[in-house]
């Protein structure tokens, strides 16, 4: 009895065909290597270095420097300019030019003649000097010639002129000399007062300061008036003390 031709078994899978898709349990095309699904390089293909996730370069590959969250620079690298900075008011400007607030040096003003300073100093003075001529005898008092004692003829006039002469000197001398460095008679001949360091007007406390230390130009037998003539800086001895000039304006 003939026994029956045996089957082959099905394969379950499917039958196998040579389309480049390769369905799941098919092996690979001969000389075509398989894609790594862990991403390891075949043997004999060039080694790519994978991607640090932690951002750290690999052996042999230059370094780029991390960027800084706090804004700093790196060390070789120029600091970017933060554009909300304020621009600082007392920089040099570009073209050469000092910023605000910085003095300007030109050329250094010659130092008054001796001459001049007598004259302003008149005139300054020229004011108080009338009204005291003037009220000497409405006020009246003692006659040193006659070794009598004279009445005035209107004391109230007198006072009241001798007020105006203060508030003369006052205004004049300390203020106005003080503030701007030119009192009436140096603004006459064109001549200022200025502190001997800054090249400023002294203000009106120094101003006041200076008068009274003009009492030591006149007890030294007026020797301190007359210091300007041999001086190098033509300075009073009040100059000295207040440590104040007298320069040429024009």
């Amino acid at each position: 009895m003939t026994n029956p031709p045996e089957k082959t078994p099905e394969n379950p899978w499917g039958p196998q065909n040579s389309s480049p898709e390769q369905p799941f349990g098919q092996q690979p095309v001969q000389g075509q290597p398989a894609a790594d699904p862990y991403g390891q390089p075949q043997y004999g293909q060039p080694q790519q270095p994978a991607a640090d996730p932690y951002g750290q370069p690999q052996y042999g590959q230059p370094q780029q420097p991390a960027a800084d969250p706090y804004g700093q620079p790196q060390y070789g690298q120029p600091a970017a300019q933060d554009p909300n900075a304020m621009a600082n008011p007392y920089a040099q400007q570009g073209n050469g030019q000092p910023g605000y607030g910085q003095m300007a040096y030109g050329p250094t003003p010659a130092l008054t003649s001796w001459i001049k300073r007598v004259g302003s100093h008149l005139i300054d003075w020229a004011p108080i000097t009338i009204i005291n001529r003037i009220t000497d005898p409405m006020i009246g008092g003692y006659d040193y010639a006659s070794k009598t004692e004279r009445v005035g003829t209107n004391p109230t006039l007198g006072f009241i002129l001798l007020v105006v002469g203060f508030a003369w000197f006052i205004w004049n001398m300390v203020f106005k000399d003080g503030k701007t460095g030119v009192s009436l008679g140096r603004q006459v001949l064109g001549i200022q007062l200025v502190n001997a360091d800054t090249g400023q007007p002294v203000g009106a406390g120094k101003a006041f300061l200076r008068q009274i230390a003009h009492i030591l130009d006149t007890i030294s037998c007026l020797i301190g008036y007359l210091f300007p003539l041999w001086d190098s800086r033509r300075q009073t001895f009040a100059d000295k003390i207040c440590n104040t000039l007298v320069i040429d304006t024009k």
